[in-house]
C-alpha cells in the first residue's frame, strides 16, 4: 500500500493528498487518552535478607546429649522441644543428693540432742553450728541437682526457625554453653546496595518492594528503615548499606542470606498528567506528541516530568482527556 500511495504523490499530488486522507481514515492506529494518575520515581539495586537479632539457645544443666529434635531451617513453637540430655547420670545425681541431704538432717537432728543434755559445753555447741552448715549446702546441692534434672530438656524460647544447631547426639556439655541459634520472622529485613549517587533521595519510611531470587513472581512490601552511616566499595562503586523493612507472607519460608532484587521509591506524584512513553517522540533535547483532534492530527511540543515504569508525566502541552497516538 505504500509503494501505491508513494507512486501517486509522485504522478498526482492532489490525488496524493486525498489517498492520504482516505489512507488515515482506513488505517488502524493505536490511540491512548492522557489521563491522570500517580507516578513513582524509583531506583533498582540488589540486596540480602538478613535477621536483626539471633537468639542464642544455651543449655542450662550439664551432661550428655541424647537427643538433638530439630535441624537447621525447621519452625519450631515456644515450649517445642530442641535438645534432650541424658537424665540417667542427672537423676543417680538427684538421688545422691537426697541422701546426702538426710544423712545431713540426722547429723544435725543427733547433734542438737547432745547439745540439749549439755547446754555448757561449747563443743557440742559447735557441731550443732557444723551440722547446720552440711545441711543448708545439702539443701543447696539438692536444689542444684533437681533443677538440672528439670533443664535437660531445653525448649525453644519464642515461636522461631531454626538458623543453627551447634551440638551433636552424644556431646557434653556444660552449663551455659551455646546449643541452638534461632531468628524469629519478624527479625527479617532485607539489607539493600544503594549507590552514593542515589542517596540523597532515599529517605527512612519510603515505600519499597522486594523479589527474592527464591520467589521471583512474589512480591513483597516494605519499607525503608536507615542508611548506613558508613560507605563501603563494591565492584567499584561506592555503595551504602540501606536496611528495608519487610512485610512477610506467611507462605513463603524466607531464610538469612536470601538474594534479592529491590525497588525504592524515591519520589511520588499524584494526580500527574501521564502518557505511554511509546507516545513520545524526541528530536534532540526536544519531546513531541501526535495529538488526535477532531479526526486530524497534530504534532504538539510536550514538556517532560517523571519517568516510571513505562509512563511519562507531561508537565505541559496536554490537557487531560486528549488523544495521543502511540509511536
Amino acid at each position: 500500500m505504500s509503494k501505491i500511495v508513494g507512486s501517486i504523490v509522485v504522478g498526482l499530488i492532489v490525488i496524493g493528498t486525498l489517498a492520504w486522507w482516505f489512507g488515515f481514515r482506513g488505517e488502524s492506529i493505536e490511540t491512548v487518552e492522557v489521563q491522570r494518575g500517580s507516578i513513582d520515581v524509583t531506583i533498582q539495586t540488589i540486596g540480602r535478607v538478613q535477621s536483626t537479632g539471633s537468639t542464642t539457645v544455651r543449655a542450662q544443666a550439664p551432661g550428655e546429649i541424647d537427643v538433638v529434635a530439630i535441624g537447621a531451617g525447621d519452625f519450631v513453637v515456644a515450649g517445642d522441644i530442641l535438645i534432650q540430655l541424658d537424665t540417667e547420670p542427672l537423676a543417680r545425681a538427684r538421688d545422691a543428693a537426697t541422701r546426702t541431704l538426710e544423712d545431713a538432717e540426722f547429723a544435725l537432728q543427733l547433734a542438737q540432742r547432745q547439745a540439749s543434755e549439755n547446754p555448757d559445753d561449747e563443743n557440742l555447741t559447735l557441731a550443732v553450728l557444723q551440722a547446720g552448715q552440711r545441711v543448708e549446702s545439702a539443701v543447696r546441692a539438692l536444689n542444684d541437682a533437681e533443677e538440672a534434672l528439670r533443664n535437660a530438656v531445653i525448649l525453644a524460647p519464642r515461636d522461631a526457625v531454626v538458623l543453627e544447631t551447634l551440638v551433636a547426639a552424644g556431646d557434653i556439655i556444660s552449663r551455659t554453653q551455646p546449643v541452638i541459634v534461632l531468628y524469629a520472622r519478624e527479625d527479617l529485613e532485607v539489607v539493600a546496595n544503594v549507590d552514593e549517587l542515589d542517596l540523597v533521595n532515599v529517605k527512612p519510611g519510603a515505600d519499597a518492594t522486594v523479589r527474592l531470587d527464591a520467589y521471583p513472581a512474589q512480591e513483597i512490601e516494605g519499607a525503608v528503615v536507615a542508611t548506613a552511616p558508613l560507605a563501603r566499595e563494591q565492584g567499584g562503586a561506592t555503595i551504602f548499606p540501606t536496611t528495608i523493612s519487610i512485610n512477610i507472607p506467611e507462605e513463603l519460608d524466607i531464610r538469612p542470606g536470601m538474594n534479592a532484587d529491590v525497588t525504592i521509591v524515591t519520589e511520588a506524584r499524584d494526580e500527574a498528567l501521564l502518557v505511554p512513553q511509546h507516545a513520545i517522540r524526541t528530536v534532540g533535547e526536544r519531546a513531541f506528541v501526535t495529538v488526535i483532534h477532531n479526526g486530524e492530527r497534530s504534532e504538539r511540543e510536550v514538556l517532560l516530568g517523571y519517568r516510571s515504569g513505562g509512563q511519562v508525566e507531561v508537565v505541559s502541552g496536554l490537557d487531560e482527556g486528549d488523544r495521543v497516538t502511540l509511536q
